[in-house]
């Protein structure tokens, strides 16, 4: 990747002006809504952005309950999917969650591809979706 690229990490987004500065527009967009109608945008989740030039290209939430952790918002910008960026998101999503016991995450189509390649296993199949976990300290 080139190093024009940043990566932020937000905690406390309710308190972070920078946070809602660079993603109150993507929370709030409808196409990204029908993409993802599942976002989680509560208290307490950990946002992983990925931007350059100040435009977000993805971004990844992640969930923390005692010893298990939880990857509940995975996106990439359509123009940017395929750069190896989803992967550089989950990967930085694992090693923030690396203090659980085991991560879990559910994903739809192509973007499960991503989790398995990163070491999640798949554990359930529905017609819609694909249930995924990692076991910690494994690869």
């Amino acid at each position: 990747m080139e190093n024009n690229y940043i990566y932020h990490i937000y905690t406390e987004r309710q308190k972070n002006r920078d946070f809602w500065g660079l993603m109150g527009f993507y929370l709030g967009s409808r196409r990204i809504r029908r993409e993802m109608p599942y976002i989680v945008d509560d208290i307490g989740y950990v946002w992983h952005v990925f931007t350059k030039q100040n435009n977000i290209l993805g971004f990844v939430s992640t969930h923390q309950r005692k010893k298990r952790g939880e990857i509940t918002s995975l996106y990439v910008i359509k123009n940017f999917r395929r750069h190896g960026i989803g992967t550089l998101l989950v990967e930085k999503a694992v090693c923030y969650l690396n203090d659980t016991k085991e991560i879990h995450t559910t994903a739809t189509g192509k973007s499960a591809l991503i989790f398995k390649n990163v070491g999640f296993q798949e554990i359930k199949r529905t017609r819609n979706y694909i249930y995924l976990c990692k076991k910690i300290g494994e690869n």
